[in-house]
């Protein structure tokens, strides 16, 4: 009982302070409200089809009729001019290339392939839909010819109803700007728990209260145990403000919030030992915030919280060693995929290394019997 005690003694100081809830609470949602906006076009990849017209050399006929028809079915404006126009306007860029009418022949005519090749995107779309075209026209044309010559006017109808439906699957969407903020800024303010952690700690010297605790029957085990899982306790009931906060505020999509949150508990506890045993190690709290703050954002950068890493390269090499890489890639590909592999991943890693820190801390704690505590600040 008095373990619990001390333990409810801890979490409500620590939510008493107002600045524990000025950055573990309202910094992450500001950041995602900014990031959100700022980088609005993020998960949005996509290439604008452009408005389909080609310039077509030809007569007035029943050809170019035909021809009309199956463009105005494609939604595909067909521009009239002369030769000399058509070559103009393909000099000039504004077309990728032309269609000629004559003597009962289609020609296609186009950029050169180095020109091509130099075309940007929207260019190489146009040329594709412009031959396509080409291409039905010339089978339908063929098909008008040699039906006339079989005298199998049955060919000339209308075609029957397609028997075959197109039905568009709704597939996953990839994560936009507020979706990929809301994950990587709430892991990001998990991963500085490891300064609130360590703080925790310090505090009983700066506050005067270790030697009173070191006078009362408490063991130091129990202690060692309080100082670790009270951050754990407090970051937890913070991350489950912040997702409930984006989901209604930004409607962030976090798909199985409980699920994620999960996959959010070890890393969570991999943050508390890292600031616990960043404090115990250096027994300075200012060298332990320098150092805390150092490795705290080599973690994030390496994790792809800032921005989405490159797939090749160091930088993807390097970010299977941090701890928040594999939670955020576990995160989206539960919420995108459904998967779970990276996540459980994500899972195993961070409670081995929450699991090593925590043992190496306590060993040290104990086998100096809190004599070093004095010396935390």
């Amino acid at each position: 009982m008095r373990i619990l005690h001390f333990l409810k003694k801890e979490l409500l100081q620590a939510i008493r302070a107002p600045e524990t809830i000025l950055l573990m609470i309202l910094f992450p949602l500001v950041l995602t409200w900014l990031l959100g906006n700022a980088f609005s076009t993020l998960g949005t990849e996509g290439v604008t089809l452009p408005d389909l017209s080609f310039p077509i050399v030809a007569e007035e006929s029943a050809q170019l009729e035909q021809m009309r028809s199956l463009a105005e079915d494609m939604k595909i404006e067909l521009l009239p001019m002369s030769r000399e126009e058509a070559l103009q306007e393909v000099r000039d860029r504004r077309s990728i290339g032309y269609i000629e009418l004559s003597d009962g022949q289609t020609n296609f005519y186009r950029f050169d392939e180095g020109t091509r090749q130099a075309s940007a995107t929207e260019a190489y779309i146009t040329e594709a839909m412009l031959f396509i075209f080409t291409k039905i026209y010339v089978q339908q044309s063929e098909v008008f010819t040699e039906a006339v010559e079989m005298q199998r006017f049955d060919l000339l109808q209308s075609p029957p109803a397609p028997s075959v439906r197109l039905t568009e699957v709704p597939g996953r969407s990839g994560p936009g700007s507020f979706d990929f903020y809301g994950v990587t800024m709430l892991t990001l303010i998990m991963m500085y728990g490891a300064l609130q952690s360590m703080s925790m700690l310090a505090n009983e010297f700066e506050h005067r209260t270790f030697m009173r605790l070191k006078m009362s029957t408490l063991p130091a085990t129990h202690l060692f145990l309080v100082k670790s899982v009270g951050p754990i306790l407090l970051t937890l009931l913070q991350a489950a403000l912040v997702i409930l906060v984006n989901h209604f505020a930004f409607d962030v999509n976090y798909g199985n919030a409980l699920l994620v949150f999960g996959f959010l508990i070890p890393f969570v506890c991999f943050s508390a030992s890292l600031g616990i045993f960043a404090l115990i190690l250096t027994k300075n709290s200012g060298v332990a915030v320098a150092i805390l703050n150092v490795v705290i954002a080599v973690i994030l950068v390496l994790g792809g919280n800032y921005m989405p890493l490159p797939k090749e390269g160091l930088m993807s090499v390097l970010a299977k060693f941090s701890p928040a890489y594999w939670l955020n890639e576990g995160i989206f590909e539960a919420i995108y995929s459904g998967g779970v592999q990276k996540g459980l991943i994500s899972m195993g890693y961070n409670f081995a290394l929450a699991a090593l820190l925590f043992l190496i801390s306590y060993v040290i704690f104990i086998r100096e019997k809190g004599e070093s505590f004095g010396r935390y600040h």
